[in-house]
């Protein structure tokens, strides 16, 4: 490995599961709960010093549209403490860690989520997320500072679904359009 500011692995193939939608819905007590490796393409890089700043990790389609960005920074939360929906037991962390040494980051497989408008409310809140990436080819692109590396990321099929293709194809269009009338 060289002496770079930032090195970014080849990450594995990561396979499309199909996943019920209360997936990552926390179910019951989190207390002596163990870890699952992350849902999606996991991906490994090195940082050779702590960033100054934030740093990012977008995620292109094969057009080379950026399709979602993955940050060291703590996003802000869309439910407050003084919120009565706020959830007390959340306790956010930014999607990359900025620890010098190895890390690991995943992509849970799915597009940016719908802008939305700050003080609006649905239901408990939230935006809900984007639309399940189709399998293809991507790349993953880190930059820290004025270092930017890129790798490709290949996303295989779900062989447990039935679903065609081209039914695939049609439901991501429909989503991504509600996706972005809603922003």
């Amino acid at each position: 490995m060289t002496k770079a500011q930032a090195h970014l692995f080849a990450p594995r193939p990561a396979a499309l599961r199909t996943q019920p939608s209360s997936w990552n819905a926390p179910q019951g007590s989190r207390e002596g709960a163990g870890a699952n490796p992350p849902n999606g393409a996991a991906f490994t890089y090195h940082l050779a010093d702590k960033p100054e700043g934030p740093f990012t990790v977008e995620v292109l389609d094969g057009a080379g549209r950026v399709v979602r960005t993955l940050t060291s920074e703590l996003k802000p939360q869309y439910t407050l403490p003084d919120h009565p929906d706020w959830d007390p037991d959340d306790d956010p962390e930014p999607e990359l860690s900025a620890k010098p040494g190895f890390n690991r980051g995943a992509w849970d497989l799915l597009y940016e989520e719908a802008e939305w408008i700050e003080g609006a409310r649905n239901d408990t809140g939230g935006r809900g997320p984007g639309p399940w990436a189709l399998p293809g080819d991507y790349t993953l692109r880190l930059t820290v500072g004025g270092t930017t590396v890129t790798q490709p990321l290949r996303l295989t099929p779900d062989q447990a679904s039935t679903a065609r293709p081209e039914d695939r194809a049609a439901q991501f269009e429909f989503l991504l359009e509600q996706r972005d009338r809603m922003t």
